[in-house]
């Protein structure tokens, strides 16, 4: 993980905010660095996004069939508890992910007995080999 800019500071300081109201600068303030002074803590020590945040990526690499629903996948999930979504964060084609790939990619999935299971992704095209990212949560 990237370190924190020197320029992050622990807290908000209400001399910033000298045309704020009054609530703002008092109560607000006070109540928001309660917040930020732990958030800052923990990622100033490393804590990462997946280890906070009960989530998993798992990358994909597919190539396209005529029969989206032959486009199918099966991977384990390492989250704690059932999975409540699945995103795809992330399309590029497999031999140049420098190639722009702008077309819509939809996809169908259950969890069942900590397995993810695509059911089909739409918007392949035929013969094409993609690595697709997915975020588990």
């Amino acid at each position: 993980m990237a370190s924190l800019p020197a320029s992050t500071s622990r807290k908000f300081n209400p001399a910033d905010y000298k045309a704020a109201p009054s609530w703002f600068t008092g109560r607000f303030l006070s109540q928001l660095n309660l917040f930020t002074d732990p958030v800052y803590t923990a990622l100033l020590n490393g804590l990462t996004f997946l280890q906070n945040f009960n989530a998993q990526t798992y990358t994909l690499t597919i190539t396209g069939n005529s029969d989206f629903t032959k486009n199918l996948a099966t991977f384990n999930s390492t989250i704690s508890g059932a999975p409540s979504g699945l995103l795809l964060i992330a399309k590029n084609l497999a031999a140049d992910p420098s190639t722009p790939f702008i077309s819509p990619v939809e996809f169908s999935w259950y969890a069942n007995s900590g397995l993810i299971v695509i059911t089909g992704i739409s918007g392949l095209s035929v013969g094409v080999a993609y690595k697709l990212t997915f975020l588990v949560f």
